[in-house]
Order: structure tokens, then C-alpha cells, then sequence
């Protein structure tokens, strides 16, 4: 009896760091989150009959806040911890585990272990009949546009396609229409990018998805930028521009705003360019967004030295 209520206290002291490494990662410190999910994996194995499936979490949660942080190395560490323990109690959350280190290589551009961890978590889950199939199908598909193989990336963008239809997974449907029309821009095939995007937005039209909306008519509106066609660039823009603004997503307007002043830009209105810069800067700033306001200040700065204005450029 006294063995079990010892092995509660671990328990329940894991539990305390969970909950603290929530709290952390809910406000975004990552760095301090992986700390308290490492020591709630660490008493968790103080314990005499740890909970395998909670070690495995507490493992891989760790290595999510490591791969926020760009520590690859360390996600990919606390990855296979989760993994191997997972493995040995023949859990069901392998195919995850691998996918998550997949996920990790990709964002690290060693795409050849991407895809090898990717189409490892695929076998078992086509093994198993899951319902997974079609999403790691997708993400072969975005590691290989990434690593610039777009008939590869096509090839397996439809094949997850064709699945997701199968069981009427409508908002996916829209999201693997998306990414085709993704690749299809970097193939420089905007025709064929705008009519999958075009096919994207009709589906979340019909699923009334106001943020998915507003990002399909950003990514018509950048190929229409990509194409020269600035006008119909802008009307797209602005389409996204307003459902961000009707449903209040700040981040989205920003990069609406960003959008538009770079369409300017390229089209030597410059005035008009900065004004957007700054709207767009002015939004990052209250969102403490660091990487855009840097963005946003450096596109300024190009419109003036393109203008010739260089005192204002510096």
C-alpha cells in the first residue's frame, strides 16, 4: 500500500508540471515549457508504475516546444523518447510520434528523413485503416514542394485528395486544393494555381470558414501579384482584407496590409506603398510581432531607396 501512495505523489507531482508547462506554453514561453514538461517526464519515471501513455505526452510536448524554439535538435531527442516508449507498450500514438519527428526534419530542410519518417507513419496507418491516410499523404506532399520536387508534390497532394473526398472531409478537401495551388505558383503555373484555389474557395464559402476565405483570396491575390496582374492582385486583397476586418483577426489584417503595399511597390507607386507599410507596421507593432515589424521596417525602406529618397531609406 505504501509503494502505491508513493508512486501517487510522483504522479501527482507530474501532474503539478504539466500543469505549469501549459500555463508556460499558453503564454508563449516555450523555453520554460519544455523545462516543466522534461521534469514532469523526469518524476513521472520516479514513479514504480509510471503511466507510460502520460510519459510519452509529457516527452513529445517537450519536443513541440523545442521545434517552436528551433532547437531541432533537442525536439527531435525528446521525439524518439516518446516514440520508443510508445513502441514498446505498442501504443496507438506511433504513427503520430513519427510524424511529429517527420515534421521536424522537414522545418530543418533535411527533407530526405522527413520523408522517410513521414511514409513510416503512413504504413502503419494504412496498415491500421486509419483516418490519418490522407493527412500524411499531405504532408509527403509539403515536404516535397518545400525540397522544390513539385511533380512529387502534386503526385502525392492528389492522392491525399482523392481520400479525403472519399469520407467528405470537406474542410481538408479546401486545404489539399489550397497546397496544390501552392505548388503550382512556385511552378510558376498560375493559371492552373488560381483555378485550385478558386475551387478551395468555393468549398469554404460553402462551409462558412471566414479566416479560410480570407486566406484563399490572399493566395489568388499573390498570384495575381507573381503575374503582373496588380489590379486584380489588389481586388483580391482587399476581398481578404475585409472578412479579416469583419472578424477581427489583426494578424490577418496586417498581412492584408503588408499584401497591398507590396503590390504597390511593384507597380512604382510608392507612396501608396509606404502607406500600407505603415498600417501594416503600425498593427505588428501592437501585436509585439518582432519578425514582421523588422519585415515591415525593411520593406519601407526599399520603396525609399527605390524612390531615391535614401536619407529616408537609412
Amino acid at each position: 500500500m505504501a509503494v502505491n501512495l508513493f508512486a501517487d505523489k510522483w504522479h501527482d507531482l507530474a501532474d503539478e508540471y504539466k500543469i505549469k508547462a501549459d500555463k508556460l506554453k499558453k503564454q508563449h514561453k516555450y523555453a520554460e515549457a519544455a523545462e516543466m514538461f522534461e521534469k514532469a517526464a523526469e518524476v513521472e519515471q520516479k514513479s514504480s508504475n509510471p503511466r507510460k501513455s502520460y510519459l510519452g505526452i509529457e516527452f513529445s510536448s517537450a519536443g513541440s516546444m523545442c521545434k517552436k524554439l528551433g532547437q531541432y535538435n533537442k525536439a527531435i531527442e525528446y521525439y524518439k523518447k516518446a516514440l520508443k516508449i510508445e513502441e514498446m507498450r505498442k501504443g496507438e500514438w506511433v504513427d503520430v510520434y513519427l510524424s511529429n519527428i517527420g515534421g521536424v526534419y522537414k522545418v530543418w530542410g533535411q527533407y530526405d528523413k522527413a520523408i522517410e519518417y513521414y511514409i513510416k507513419a503512413l504504413k502503419i496507418e494504412e496498415m491500421q485503416k486509419g483516418k490519418w491516410v490522407g493527412s500524411y499523404l499531405n504532408s509527403i506532399g509539403t515536404v516535397y514542394k518545400a525540397w522544390g520536387q513539385y511533380d512529387k508534390a502534386i503526385e502525392f497532394y492528389r492522392k491525399a485528395l482523392i481520400l479525403v473526398a472519399e469520407v467528405g472531409q470537406q474542410d481538408r478537401i479546401a486545404m489539399v486544393l489550397n497546397n496544390i495551388g501552392e505548388v503550382y505558383k512556385a511552378w510558376g503555373q498560375y493559371d492552373k494555381a488560381i483555378e485550385h484555389y478558386r475551387k478551395a474557395l468555393v468549398i469554404v464559402k460553402k462551409l462558412g470558414l471566414k479566416d479560410k476565405i480570407a486566406i484563399c483570396y490572399g493566395a489568388i491575390g499573390l498570384v495575381y501579384k507573381a503575374w503582373g496582374q496588380y489590379d486584380k492582385a489588389i481586388e483580391h486583397f482587399r476581398k481578404a482584407l475585409a472578412i479579416d476586418e469583419e472578424i477581427g483577426k489583426k494578424s490577418g489584417i496586417a498581412t492584408r496590409l503588408n499584401n497591398i503595399g507590396l503590390v504597390y511597390n511593384a507597380w512604382g507607386q510608392y507612396d501608396k506603398a509606404v502607406e500600407y507599410y505603415r498600417k501594416a507596421l503600425a498593427i505588428n507593432e501592437k501585436l509585439g510581432r518582432k519578425d514582421r515589424i523588422a519585415t515591415q521596417l525593411n520593406n519601407i525602406g526599399l520603396v525609399y531607396k527605390a524612390w531615391k529618397q535614401y536619407d529616408k531609406a537609412i
